[in-house]
């Protein structure tokens, strides 16, 4: 990351001066006398670290006075030293601070990037970036705890942040940002000669993190170096296509400038000829013959790699079919997405997935079956009603429909 580089940022000829200069140059350390006109060093102390609690604090002063260094230790000045202070004196104290300042710095950038993602209007964020660096931008799936932020931090200290930086480049910098979800984040790298091999090549590594957090990772990355102004929209390109592209159960890498492939038109949305199959089997009550069904749909799925929200909306079609079929209010379009991005994240891959959803089918045969059984006459009124109009079409006789629903002609 951007370490930091000691320079003098500016001089005050006393503690009113530098005060008034603090807003103006930003700076990570402060080194001030103690005897000053107009404002001294104690009352400058005093209120840098009330207003400024972000900035270290050095002072210096002729004698060691009790009273200026007890001032000094409350209100967190990190150094006490005497003059005349040998320059490898200072060396030392700003050596040990280095570590800390170079922290404060990338919490510092991360807060401004994360900021300007999210930006819809207004002014820029407070940046503090040098004005010729150069940014590529990755958006990453994988599971959720990679990315969970550690408790009460402000926008990012991730438990994988350590991860990222183990497979950059020497010579870039890197930012991990939240993402949209738990499950997502996106990595924000850069530098003044940022070139786009190095975006490319930065977006392949991430799939190699797959067996750290034993879960499939699926990037997705903005292919051009970019200035900062251009983050916002450079992200969003970034997480469209990570949405658009991602295949389920299994660790790819995209630009977003790679068309998508093609995908076969019969799972594109839930086929008419498959719909009534499904409840044929649902009115037989053959539970084993609706999960050959999704078997053999996830196995095509599979074979297209078909995009994951494709594949939900093809099991979202599939279990309001079923609503339908039962009438089932308490089944509503929030509750069937949920199920179904449940199911998605605790399942291994397509063949369990499709296993839990038809345990889900399954249990609402029986539920439904059940409530028939207790003579629930609502809800053996309704079933007669479905069935009744699903056949409409066919010749249906009193025998059938009694056979179907246990009663005496």
């Amino acid at each position: 990351a951007l370490g930091p580089r000691f320079e003098i940022a500016a001089k005050a000829e006393n503690g009113a001066d530098a005060l008034a200069l603090i807003p103006q140059i930003s700076p990570d350390i402060i080194i001030t006398d103690m005897k000053m006109p107009v404002m001294n060093g104690v009352e400058l102390v005093k209120r840098a670290n009330a207003e400024y609690p972000q900035i270290s604090l050095i002072v210096l002063s002729a004698y060691m006075d009790f009273e200026y260094s007890q001032e000094a230790l409350r209100n967190n000045v990190v150094d006490y030293l005497l003059k005349p202070v040998e320059p490898e004196e200072l060396q030392k104290v700003l050596s040990k601070l280095s570590g800390a300042i170079e922290k404060k710095l990338e919490r510092r950038q991360r807060d401004s990037l994360y900021a300007l993602v999210r930006r819809n209007s207004g002014p820029l964020p407070s940046l503090s970036f040098p004005d010729r660096m150069k940014f590529g931008v990755i958006a990453v799936r994988t599971g959720p705890l990679l990315i969970r932020p550690i408790s009460g931090a402000k926008s990012g200290i991730f438990y994988g942040e350590d991860l990222f930086q183990a497979i950059l480049e020497p010579g870039l910098s890197g930012w991990v940002l939240p993402g949209r979800d738990e499950y997502e984040i996106l990595w924000v790298i850069g530098s003044e000669s940022l070139r786009d091999a190095e975006i490319a090549l930065a977006a392949g590594r991430t799939l190699d993190l797959q067996d750290k957090v034993e879960d499939f990772v699926t990037a997705s990355y903005y292919p051009r170096a970019f200035p900062l102004e251009l983050l916002p929209v450079a992200a969003a390109e970034a997480q469209n296509c990570l949405h658009q592209r991602l295949v389920a159960y299994q660790s790819k890498c995209f630009s977003t400038e790679e068309p998508a492939g093609g995908y076969p038109q019969e799972l594109l949305s839930l086929d008419e000829t498959l719909a009534k199959r499904l409840i044929f089997c649902a009115e037989s009550g053959d539970s084993q013959g609706i999960q050959a069904e999704l078997s053999k749909l996830m196995d095509k799925c599979a074979a297209a790699d078909l995009p994951q929200h494709l594949v939900e909306q093809l099991v979202w079609q599939i279990l309001h079919l079923f609503r339908r079929f039962y009438q089932n209010e308490l089944l509503l379009d929030y509750d069937i997405r949920e199920l179904i991005s449940d199911s998605v994240a605790y399942s291994a891959d397509l063949a369990e997935f499709s296993k839990s959803i038809g345990n889900f089918i399954r249990e609402l045969l029986s539920t439904g079956a059940a409530d028939i059984q207790r003579g629930n006459p609502e809800s053996i009124f309704r079933e007669i009603d479905g069935f009744l109009r699903r056949g409409l079409a066919s010749n249906l006789s009193l025998g059938v429909v009694c056979e179907r629903f246990r009663l005496s002609q």
